[in-house]
């Protein structure tokens, strides 16, 4: 016979042996996994992304003793009021950062280099922080105590990108609604939790694969700039958790499959293009065809408990890092059951 490439390749390179005839565990998703380099044990690790995030974060604390808190709750608040307020949900109070843009805005801020506007907004009596809406459930009294608690915030943030060795982020959205006049994006649209919609001022963005990929590269390239050219490594995800809703005037599941697969796409190019920076196959753990029951719940958007437990125990298995034999996994408690995420509020907006 000819020989071809398709000679003696693994079995994962074909779909009958690399997925029609695997068993749906964690022992088969492993090898989607193309790990180039385990976290260490000792290595600094700060969080961000979308809601889905949040189980991550919520895994690393149990796992390692090096997840950087830069801005931890107060002392007398209460613990069971730590998510509310946005605390020990990631590595700074930035609260869900859905798309790539909202997080390169928020490093460039963080080191000067970008300074937002339109993000002042009204509840009733209070203000809120437009960039990060979520953080106060009841708002504060002035203007200025937002802009004071935000300068605060931003010392924080760039305390966490000096120390951190690595950086994982969960992306999650290309749809967001920027502010025309300077360009500032927004975590939700204005007039949902807070502020008022304005057609003149504000104007639905998508982000296209190479501005997505210029916006990881750009601020990867900051944060290394503010730490004096010393490298870090970054990790992406993408999040398996579709939209809640789409703007675009596409359906929904339209707009779901082209925003995961510009992300995905972004992620993994980059990973096999870039030095120091990583994949890890959230999206295709919880989609993969061999799960003979849904990974979803009735609402067919949050993921079971379960299925966020196959994701967390390949991502220990893959990098790490190791735990200890007191942080050791528990696969029946995977991560926050309790996610606190701005787009599901917009459930409330459907007919």
């Amino acid at each position: 016979m000819t020989r071809h490439p398709y000679q003696n390749l693994a079995g994962s390179a074909f779909w009958k042996t690399g997925v029609a005839q695997t068993p749906a565990s964690p022992d088969s998703w492993i090898e989607l996994v193309q790990t180039k380099q385990r976290i260490h044990p000792g290595a600094r690790i700060a969080t961000a992304g979308s809601c889905f995030a949040q189980h991550v974060a919520a895994h690393l604390r149990r796992n390692t003793t090096n997840l950087l808190d830069c801005e931890p709750p107060p002392p007398g608040l209460a613990a069971n009021q730590h998510h509310r307020f946005g605390y020990s949900l990631y590595s700074a109070r930035y609260g869900n950062v859905y798309t790539v843009r909202q997080l390169r805005q928020l490093v460039e801020e963080a080191t000067d280099l970008h300074q937002p506007e339109g993000h002042l907004w009204r509840r009733g009596n209070h203000w809120i922080d437009g960039l990060r809406p979520s953080v106060e459930p009841i708002g504060l009294g002035t203007a200025q105590e937002v802009v004071t608690h935000r300068r605060f915030h931003l010392q924080c943030v760039a305390a966490m990108l000096e120390q951190l060795d690595w950086l994982v982020v969960t992306l999650g959205l290309t749809e967001c609604w920027r502010h025309r006049p300077s360009g500032t994006v927004f975590p939700m649209a204005p007039g949902t939790q807070a502020g008022c919609f304005d057609p003149d001022l504000h104007e639905l963005w998508i982000s296209s694969h190479r501005e997505a990929q210029e916006d990881l590269l750009s601020l990867r390239s900051t944060i290394e700039s503010l730490r004096g050219g010393r490298p870090f490594e970054l990790l992406l995800t993408v999040s398996p958790v579709p939209l809640t809703a789409t703007a675009s005037g596409q359906h929904v599941l339209s707009a779901t499959l082209q925003a995961k697969a510009t992300l995905l796409s972004v992620a993994q190019e980059l990973a096999r293009d870039q030095e120091r920076i990583h994949y890890f196959p959230s999206y295709e753990i919880i989609h993969h065809p061999n799960r003979r029951d849904s990974a979803f719940t009735a609402n067919l958007r949050s993921i079971r408990a379960e299925a966020v437990a196959d994701v967390m125990e390949v991502f220990q298995r893959s990098y790490g890092p190791e735990p200890t034999a007191a942080m050791a996994v528990d696969p029946n408690n995977p991560g926050s059951d309790d996610l606190i995420c701005d787009e599901a509020l917009l459930e409330a907006f459907a007919p």
